[in-house]
């Protein structure tokens, strides 16, 4: 008789859609009532009169998190769903939430996580792209843009020159209702807008602490960049001596609606 080749991998796949019984649902898939009995089982419930009345599930994936609400009710909240197939951390949280003491297996674990997904309300929350792509269309809807012909260089220090503001002290003030609203653009003949870094990363801690290397590295995920590693980008003088130097984020032209980028700005 020929082997089935079956990995591990292959196996758990299988464990996940196994009910209770021995057997495959037809869809994979158990109805709620049957998955909250179930889970019921697995996390011995029954011992402390306790039964499930629901589960939520926010976000994507191992990364969301996940509540079960029992019949008393209290709760179990797992800020990664990913959690719940750790057997060790599954029954420190079944102890502690109900007084339950289950012996939980691996397979066990993961068919927890099958069964919540049959029982429980879904709701998506926002990516770390998501909210990335949002950090960037509000600065870019609230600032003030300039235009400028960055091939040309007395356009190019004039409008550099008028980038010597404080929008950050500009908003203390009350003079504007957020940075980005104090804040100014410049939009180039392609489209491509230049935006300045610490402008946009101080817009960006109004609502959350992130470090400048993890700022770059989700916008430019969305499709922001930077010049080099700093984003460094000179203006000279055109009639005296003299040279600004700013940091920006590159924009590209249609980034809003998806647009892929033409061209790109002259050092």
């Amino acid at each position: 008789m020929k082997s089935s080749g079956m990995k591990s991998s292959d196996a758990a796949k299988v464990l996940a859609v196994l009910d209770a019984g021995g057997t495959v649902a037809a869809n994979g898939r158990p109805d709620p009532i049957t998955a909250a009995e179930e889970i019921a089982e697995i996390l011995s419930l029954g011992d402390v009169g306790l039964s499930i009345t629901g589960a939520r599930i926010v976000g994507r994936g191992g990364s969301a998190s996940a509540d079960i609400f029992f019949s008393d009710k209290s709760s179990i909240a797992f800020e990664r769903l990913r959690d719940v197939g750790k057997p060790s951390a599954l029954m420190i949280e079944v102890a502690a939430a109900t007084g339950a003491t289950p012996k939980i297996n691996g397979p066990q674990a993961l068919r927890v996580i099958a069964l919540l997904r049959a029982l429980a309300e879904h709701e998506t929350a926002f990516d770390g792209d998501e909210i990335a792509r949002e950090w960037g269309s509000s600065f870019l809807q609230a600032a003030h843009v300039v235009d400028v012909d960055m091939s040309d260089q007395r356009q190019r220090w004039g409008a550099f020159a008028s980038l010597a503001i404080d929008p950050v002290e500009r908003r203390t003030l009350g003079e504007f209702p957020s940075v980005a609203a104090g804040s100014r653009v410049l939009r180039h003949v392609d489209g491509t807008r230049l935006v300045r870094t610490g402008w946009f990363r101080a817009h960006v801690r109004l609502e959350e602490s992130i470090g400048s290397t993890e700022l770059a590295n989700r916008m430019q995920r969305v499709g922001w960049s930077r010049r080099g590693d700093t984003g460094r980008i000179k203006a000279t003088r055109p009639d005296f001596p003299g040279e600004l130097v700013w940091t920006f984020y590159l924009v590209p032209a249609g980034w809003e609606q998806g647009l892929e980028p033409e061209g790109q700005v002259n050092e």
